[in-house]
């Protein structure tokens, strides 16, 4: 991997815990405010902390299983292979590329409204808005990795200390809705942030040692409980609904809020941006290493929301990246743990077989989504259940056919 000056090897844990707490994003916040609305506050707020302890317990493992200081795809490359690795590259690109262009509309919403008691606004103002918010964090992503450490150093207790600000603004509705643990809500929960979770080792290679990335990780799956609960206590599913809530005309919550969204943006979609030239490197050649590609990336993510938002398929081709990702997830977990377990007997085809399970996965999640177009998350599970289904079935084939052979081999050498 080649190491250029606008990487730093040397975070320590509050560094790493500031960067991926902050890259939440908007939509991901607004996941507790819509669980609030359609389970109740109580079963949103458990439902944000078992999700969130899930997705700690997958970034543990993804961050175990990387050796040296290797990225997403390196991990991939290390034990899918490299042809997967190559088709991941491209998927993990793409996906960071939508979930850029996603991103933008949240704080173009808000600032569209806020532009709307002052000029008349149209669809094309929204979008040469977004677009400009777009390039602007396409030009600042130039300063790579140094830049999100201290954009987002600074940002994590700027987003704490306005959430706090706003719930004593706003203060915390009456929700009446009560019930038990929603296992729909934790899946909701766990495909709000997923995709970040396997790509975890695309920033935390930047660690000082193992224990400042284990303690980051920590500190990050804290923020993004807190951040997700924020919106369940004060009941807000919709962007534009932190400004529409009742109280809020004073300026200083309106300039407060701004500051809070435009810096949340800025945070999540550099960390996009960085998260997708980890594809970049492998696909692309070294000499197109430089800074130069966060540009290309963050340009694409806005080319991408001002023409091809409204597009009927995006959404398909957005949930189908993340079932891929999650299916990816679970094989990369599971192939590490057969490492560790598996210490008998060899498995030449161990790379096969790990591609071979999240393919069967990812193809039987895209049957599912078409299939039930309007339920994502039946389409996650199915993706994940297949691919973990299908691991066991060949381990016992394995496990099964090695014992026999073993059997055989041992027989035959008792009587000669």
């Amino acid at each position: 991997m080649a190491i250029d000056k606008h990487k730093d090897y040397n975070q320590n844990f509050w560094e790493l815990g500031s960067i991926l707490g902050t890259t939440l994003g908007l939509p991901a916040m607004l996941v507790g405010g819509t669980l609030a609305s359609n389970y109740g506050m109580l079963v949103a707020i458990k439902s944000i902390i078992v999700g969130n302890l899930l997705l700690w317990a997958i970034g543990l493992g993804i961050l175990a299983m990387t050796e040296e200081r290797n990225s997403a795809v390196g991990n991939i490359k290390e034990y899918l292979g490299k042809p997967a690795a190559i088709i991941n590259s491209i998927i993990i690109i793409g996906a960071f590329i939508l979930w850029y262009s996603i991103q933008i509309d949240g704080p173009t919403q808000i600032f569209v409204h806020l532009l709307n008691g002052i000029i008349p606004t149209n669809n094309e103002i929204r979008i040469r808005l977004g677009a400009g918010l777009g390039f602007f964090c396409s030009l600042l992503s130039l300063g790579g990795i140094r830049l999100i450490k201290w954009v987002c150093v600074i940002g994590f207790p700027l987003i704490l200390v306005y959430q706090i600000y706003a719930i004593f603004t706003l203060g915390i509705p009456k929700n009446i809705l009560t019930g038990e643990l929603s296992f729909s809500a934790i899946s909701i929960v766990l495909l709000s942030w997923l995709p970040g979770a396997i790509n975890l080792s695309t920033f935390y290679r930047h660690a000082k040692s193992k224990v400042d990335a284990f303690l980051g990780l920590s500190i990050m799956t804290i923020a993004h409980i807190i951040f997700q609960s924020f919106t369940a206590l004060i009941l807000v599913n919709e962007p534009v609904q932190i400004i529409l809530k009742e109280n809020t005309q004073s300026v200083f919550y309106i300039i407060f809020t701004s500051i809070f969204v435009l810096w949340g943006f800025i945070c999540i979609n550099l960390s996009n941006i960085y998260f997708a030239s980890a594809g970049w490197d492998t696909i692309v050649p070294e000499k197109f290493h430089s800074a130069k590609k966060y540009a290309i990336i963050g340009m694409l993510g806005t080319l991408t929301y001002t023409f091809l938002q409204k597009a009927f398929y995006m959404g398909h081709l957005e949930r189908a990246a993340s079932n891929s990702i999650a299916c990816l997830a679970i094989t990369l977990l599971v192939s590490f743990l057969l490492k560790i377990i598996v210490k008998h007997r060899l498995r030449p085809s161990e790379r096969f077989i790990n591609s071979l399970c999240w393919f069967f996965g990812w193809v039987s999640s895209i049957y599912t989504q078409v299939i039930f177009p309007m339920e994502p998350t039946q389409s996650l599970i199915v993706g994940v259940r297949s691919t973990f289904i299908l691991y066991l079935i060949i381990l016992f084939l394995e496990e099964s056919v090695w014992a026999l052979k073993q059997t055989i081999f041992n027989a035959k050498n008792q009587k000669s």
